[in-house]
């Protein structure tokens, strides 16, 4: 696959393990949802900024379940981001890379005390979740074709 994948089974945070389509559809729907939520603008920017991130920490989540691969790692969603990005590649890698800015932001919302998410921030993590929805969407159809018709982008 890659060497950064197979550096990654060797230590033991990724795994082979097949994902039927069923998985990755769900895995999908559920990325597609927070994207919605993220751009509903009623709702509080902290919680916009989580769902935006949601949004692409699951699209790269599908892409990872796509590739048969599953992380074991605690750091999670720090090896699905890289991971997404190293099968993916071309525009997806570099992007993925700086959504790990929006990692931390969800880390301090959600376990700090003091972050207020900014419009200006929301605005810049949904974009950057779109961008992510729609790169990895093209992947899994190209790779997983058998789940294609089903991976749709947000309205």
């Amino acid at each position: 696959m890659n060497a950064r994948i197979d550096n990654l089974r060797a230590m033991g945070r990724l795994v082979d393990e097949p994902a039927p389509d069923e998985e990755v559809i769900g895995i999908w729907g559920g990325a597609v949802e927070a994207y919605d939520d993220a751009c509903l603008a009623n709702r509080a920017p902290n919680r916009r900024l989580t769902a935006a991130y949601d949004a692409g920490r699951a699209s790269a989540l599908a892409v990872v379940r796509a590739a048969n691969l599953r992380v074991r790692a605690n750091n999670h969603h720090e090896v699905t981001l890289a991971t997404a990005g190293f099968l993916v590649g071309g525009a997806l890698e570099p992007l993925l890379q700086k959504y790990q800015e929006r990692r931390m932001d969800r880390i301090q919302i959600e376990y700090g005390w003091g972050k207020r998410a900014t419009e200006s921030e929301v605005r810049d993590a949904v974009f950057q979740a779109s961008e992510i929805l729609e790169l990895a969407a093209a992947w899994i159809r190209e790779h997983r074709r058998s789940a294609a018709a089903e991976i749709r982008l947000p309205a």
